[in-house]
């Protein structure tokens, strides 16, 4: 059981699964394909779970399928399944298709599951899933739709109903319970005892569709007759009579699932190969110009033309010229009209090897194909019931597969005599892989058994003509059908004396009247009853079904004589006949022959011979004599048969004198004609000479003609061409305002066919409302002037431009009619409505963006190489110049100073291109202005779409440089406050040890204890503090030192040096201050380096006093990569709020109380460390911040 849904499908299948009747589900596998978001998992599978207890899977490939299990199909594959009844899971088609298909994977059920499937289609957009059920449906399967005014989208359940191929319509909570009680219906045709009601349906479908289903497979019919008494839910043969007898539709159904429909193209495809081959072999020893083919029960064309693609295919190979012509016929005419349209959907065309798609098929939107003109035009389709129309004749070929299988034997023997009579001697006959038949050998040689293509034997006579006539066995009766609209009976039911006069009738000619012969309006034989054909004979040569052909010479007079009889009086006439049997002994039979007229819908001006043979006959041998009695009856008998035969004779004669009056009449007309034609045969003579003179010029005329006709040909080739390739529609009309020609596009407004040449375009249906066009162009044929208008349907905009035909080969350029030329202007006027809207914007946008220009700070130049185009307000204000003539064509980069830092990048005449290269660089320029005074700019260059010129923007910094100047200079004082203050922390005790030693020198000197020893250690120890105070105040002077110079240092240098002066602070607050590093060696500016730890280091001991966190401590660790270092700082500080971590590196701004800080110290350390191409960077990580430095190993 298969369920497909889309959008809203969600909500129907929990409806489903809440009706579903569990304990009848163990039997059935159910199927979900819905279409689910590619790109995540679903959630299908837990959802539904909550409302069963039958297991749910998700499909795996190669998943074998087994009873009571709920499928689910996974996103983003299409499912099929194989003939080992396993899932097969591919990657979806092409982007724009929905996937899982639902058509794919019910057009795989319908291969391999025959009959035994159900398919449902629920809530959805689009249309996936028709084809689908239409597959299904033919297969022998029920198929339902979701009720589409209770589904949440409706369009995928109401494209399977418009198929006509659905069973049922239901809401989703019935479908479940009515689906049980369909698959628990018993196959009660099977066990029905008596034939009479299946025998009544017979006749119901003969009487309605005249189609007689006697001889097809009863197992076939049986199990479409269940499955439509399922959908029905009816127990018993007799009520599924009834519901025919009162719904005619329901007749019409069942009818439609008894001719299985069921093609596709080149099915089989390796056998297509081999029948090409023998093609060939055929085409090259016939020497015929014709190649005709019949495809007999051909659906909907799929398979006649692909015989046609394969046929021009092998032509257009070989070089050979053969008219084709191709006889595709079937019983249904609804699959004969699609097969006449030729359009076919994607899937429906998806195994045609791209050489055949290419090449005979035409694109006409996303998902349909149309079959080319030329292959539509070599294929006659037409309904024909092979069983009892006449055949075709005279074939090359006959392609008939998969047909025969659904007839039974009997009437397979009689097809395939059809087929062997309808052939050519070299005729191939093509079956399907399944069609085997026992007198198939008989008849043909076998040329590939495999792919069962034969070759008709010319040996093989046929000897049983009454093969190859069609014998009805049952005729149109007077059925009692209900009209479904208002109850009435559409026929009188059948009397009881209709019964009775029935029952008489064939009582009589099972009996007296059994020996029957009928003939048609022609003479032809078209029935023979009991033992008729004893009085029949069969001559040798060419066969003729004629009675005056095949009646016993003996009887042949007296046939003559009752059907001239009874076709001039139209009477029943009979007469007793003597006849001889034997030329060695005399053996008088009598016979009575009754020559009665029918006429009726089935047989026109047709008569009925019965033979009726007497009792009465006489065996007279030549040597023995005869008594008077016997000789006496003998002679009675010859005087009434003389007299009857004088009765005739009189009769011809009679007719003869009345002949001869006419002939006499006739002869003297004739006579007169002649003189007539005596003198008329002079003139002619006369005449002769000048036809002579005639002819040799018409000769001549002729070739020319056919030169021209060529050339025409050609021209008319051409045309069609070219209309094939217009993007355009186009109608070509005359004077009259007939249709002459039109092209395919010509659809978007009119509703045309080629049904529709020569009729008045104003009788054409239109799709759009284009109002009166008969005065428009009655008024452009006679000014010779266009005219055009616009209309507009739903979503579409058309524009219909209508031009004079003018004939410019008349002397007067005269007006023979006019073109309808019509174009969809719907995305044009979309982007020419879109471009009026952009191009006001861009008028708006170029207002703002010069006033922008002109406003703005920056000078903005457009220039080149050689000299500035164009330039703004900025630019002749700061120069004090009025136009760029004042320049003197100077280049740009003569404006610029010579000591520019620029230059010492890069030559003066390479600037340009060097910028542009370089755009993540700082590149400093020097300008005077007005007054001669020198401002820094950052120049910066873009390229433009516009002859190589480019955008130069230069801004001025020199106020930028000023503050940033002035930023670190404050920085600088900032740092130096805190070092003075770690000084005079670090110089407390050094200072109090100096106090302590000269108080003990001084006591030692009182007490005149002071000797040369304790003198000299005082003097050691004094000046190692000293020392000690002294390096304190050369690394202070370093530290600030303005002249930068780049050094070789270790990393554990740059970290002890920092150490050594925010220790004492990070000491007095009781903060811990760790280290994990790895040394390395770096070449930079060592100072840069520590004011950036520094005032990292500062910011974690403020955050930690701050807060008053217990047991401060601050890490510092690093890591090493190829080109760079990444040193890490990190503290338990708390950490900073996430909405302002963004703005930490902006300047002046800051976390601290205002007193305590300024909002320079990490703006400043990003500027250090990105002037040395470096990184700063922070975050919050575990109970605090982490700041991570990337420094380069070298700095450039």
């Amino acid at each position: 059981m298969a369920l497909g849904a889309s959008a809203g499908g969600y909500e129907a299948l929990q409806e489903f699964i809440k009706n579903l009747d569990e304990a009848y589900s163990k039997d059935i596998a159910f199927v979900i394909t819905q279409h689910l978001d590619p790109t995540h998992p679903t959630l299908l599978k837990d959802l539904l779970s909550r409302y069963t207890t039958l297991p749910i899977k998700m499909i795996y490939d190669h998943q074998k399928i087994e009873p009571g299990v709920i499928y689910i199909c996974p996103p983003n594959n299409n499912l099929t399944v194989n003939e080992q009844q396993e899932f097969i899971l591919t990657p979806p088609g092409e982007k724009g298709f929905p996937k899982p298909s639902i058509n794919l994977f019910l057009k795989s059920l319908a291969k391999h599951f025959d009959g035994d499937i159900v398919a449902i289609v629920l809530s959805g957009t689009g249309s996936d899933g028709a084809e689908g059920i239409m597959a299904v449906k033919n297969a022998g399967g029920i198929t339902i739709a979701q009720d589409p005014k209770e589904a949440k989208y409706s369009s995928m359940p109401q494209a399977a109903i418009q198929t006509g191929c659905v069973d049922l319509v239901l809401p989703v909570k019935d479908i479940a319970k009515n689906l049980l009680k369909i698959l628990n219906i018993p196959h009660t045709i099977e066990k029905e005892t008596e034939k009479s009601s299946l025998e009544t349906i017979f006749d119901m479908l003969q009487e309605k569709f005249n189609v007689d289903f006697t001889d097809y497979k009863i197992g076939t019919i049986h199990r479409r007759i269940e499955r439509r008494m399922a959908v029905n839910n009816v127990n018993s043969l007799q009520e599924y009579i009834e519901i025919l007898r009162n719904n005619p539709q329901e007749l019409k159904l069942l009818f439609k699932d008894l001719i299985i429909i069921v093609t596709s193209f080149f099915r089989d495809k390796e056998f297509w190969n081999i029948l090409e081959k023998h093609i060939i072999n055929q085409m090259s020893e016939s020497q015929d110009n014709d190649y005709r083919v019949w495809v007999p029960g051909c659906a909907t064309g799929e398979e006649a033309y692909s015989i046609a693609m394969l046929l021009d295919k092998i032509t257009h190979q070989m070089k050979l010229h053969k008219k084709i012509t191709i006889f595709a016929t079937d019983i249904s005419e609804e699959a004969i009209r699609k097969a006449r349209i030729g359009i076919f959907s994607k899937d429906e065309v998806e195994n045609i090897d791209d050489f055949y798609l290419s090449n005979y098929f035409r694109k006409i939107d996303n998902n349909k194909y149309e079959i080319i003109k030329e292959i539509r035009e070599k294929i006659i389709f037409s309904v024909h019931d092979l069983i009892k129309d006449p055949p075709f004749l005279n074939l090359d070929l006959i392609s008939c597969r998969n047909l025969l299988i659904y007839f039974n034997s009997t009437l397979q023997n009689r097809i395939i005599n059809i087929f062997h009579h309808s052939l050519k001697e070299n005729g191939i006959l093509f079956l399907g892989k399944s069609e085997a038949i026992s007198s198939l050998h008989e008849r043909f040689i076998v040329l590939d058994a495999k792919a069962r293509i034969f070759k008709k034997d010319p040996t093989y006579k046929q000897t049983d003509l009454s093969a190859l006539t069609y014998y009805p066995k049952r005729y149109r009766n007077k059925i009692v059908l209900t009209s479904h609209q208002n109850g009435q009976k559409q026929e009188s039911t059948i009397t009881k004396e209709d019964v009775l006069l029935k029952s008489v009738v064939q009582a009589l000619l099972k009996s007296i009247f059994k020996n029957i012969v009928i003939i048609n309006r022609n003479n032809n034989i078209i029935y023979i009853g009991g033992n008729a054909n004893k009085y029949l004979q069969f001559p040798k040569g060419n066969f003729s079904n004629d009675i005056l052909t095949l009646i016993n010479n003996e009887l042949k007079f007296d046939i003559r004589y009752l059907i001239s009889k009874v076709r001039s009086e139209s009477i029943s006439i009979n007469k007793r006949i003597r006849y001889k049997e034997s030329e060695n002994k005399v053996k008088v039979q009598y016979i009575n022959i009754m020559a009665i007229p029918i006429s009726n819908q089935y047989c026109r001006d047709c008569i009925a011979l019965i033979f009726i043979e007497s009792s009465d006959e006489v065996a007279i041998d030549k040597d023995i004599k005869i008594d008077n009695k016997d000789l006496q009856q003998y002679i009675n008998d010859l005087e009434t048969e003389l007299m009857l035969t004088k009765e005739q004779l009189q009769t011809t004669i009679e007719e003869l004198e009345t002949s001869n009056e006419e002939l006499q009449s006739a002869n003297e007309e004739l006579q007169s004609a002649n003189e007539e034609l005596q003198s008329t045969n002079e003139e002619l003579e006369t005449s002769n000479e000048e036809l002579q003179s005639t002819n040799e010029e018409l000769r001549t005329v002729n070739e020319e003609l056919e030169i021209k006709t060529q050339q025409l040909r050609e021209k008319t080739n051409d045309l069609e061409n070219i209309f094939r390739i217009l993007d355009f529609g186009a109608v070509i009309v005359d004077k009259d305002l007939k249709i002459k020609n039109f092209t395919h596009k010509a659809n978007y407004i009119f509703n045309l066919s080629y049904a529709n040449l020569h009729e008045l375009i104003t009788t054409v249906g239109t799709k759009v409302d284009i109002g009166n066009i008969r005065p428009i162009l009655e008024q452009v044929i006679e000014t010779k002037k266009e005219y055009g208008f616009e209309v507009k349907d739903k979503n579409k905009i058309f524009h219909i431009k209508i031009v004079p035909y003018i004939d410019k080969n008349s002397i007067h350029k005269e007006c023979k009619g006019a073109i309808i030329a019509i174009y969809d202007v719907t995305e044009y006027r979309k982007k020419e409505e879109m471009l009026q809207n952009y191009q006001k914007k861009l008028l708006i946008e170029q207002e703002k963006l010069k006033t922008i220009i002109d406003e703005s700070q920056n000078i903005i130049l457009l220039a080149n190489r050689s000299r500035i185009f164009l330039a703004n307000k900025k630019f002749f204000t700061f120069l004090g110049i009025e136009s760029l003539e004042q320049l003197k064509e100077k280049k740009v980069y003569e404006l610029f100073e010579e000591d520019s830092p620029l230059f010492q990048k890069v030559e003066k005449k390479g600037w340009m291109d060097y910028l542009k290269q370089h755009p993540e660089e700082a590149h400093e320029v020097y300008l005077k202005d007005k007054d001669g005074n020198k401002r820094i700019f950052l120049a910066k260059v873009s390229q433009t779409s516009i002859d190589k010129k480019r955008i130069v923007t230069l801004t001025d910094v020199t106020e930028m440089k000023r503050k940033d100047l002035l930023l670190i200079q404050q920085s600088k004082l900032a740092a130096m406050g805190e070092m003075v203050a770690n000084i005079a922390h670090q110089w407390r005790q050094p200072l109090n040890l100096l106090s302590l030693l000269i108080t003990d020198l001084h006591i030692e000197f009182n007490n005149n204890h002071l000797t040369q020893d304790k003198f000299e250690e005082f003097y050691e120890k004094s000046n190692e503090i000293i020392q000690n105070m002294s390096k304190t105040i050369d690394d202070f002077r370093n530290f600030f030192s303005t002249n930068k110079i780049k050094l070789r240092f270790k990393l554990k240098e740059l970290i002890e040096d920092t150490k050594k002066i925010v220790l004492p602070s990070l000491e007095q607050n009781h903060i811990a201050l760790k280290e994990n590093i790895k040394d390395i060696e770096l070449i930079g500016y060592k100072s840069e380096l520590m004011q950036v730890l520094i005032n990292i280091i500062n910011n974690a001991k403020d955050a930690i006093k701050e807060r008053k966190i217990q047991n401060g401590k601050i890490i510092i660790y690093n890591k090493n990569e190829k080109e760079y270092i990444f040193l890490y700082v990190q503290d338990n500080g708390g950490g900073i709020k996430p909405e302002i971590l963004d703005k930490v590196f902006e300047p002046y701004f800051t976390t601290k109380f205002k007193s305590n800080g300024t909002g320079l110290g990490l703006y400043m350390s990003k500027m250090i460390m990105e002037a040395m191409k470096g990184d700063i960077s922070l975050e919050n990580e575990g109970d605090g911040v982490k700041v991570t430095l990337k420094i380069p190993k070298e700095v450039q």
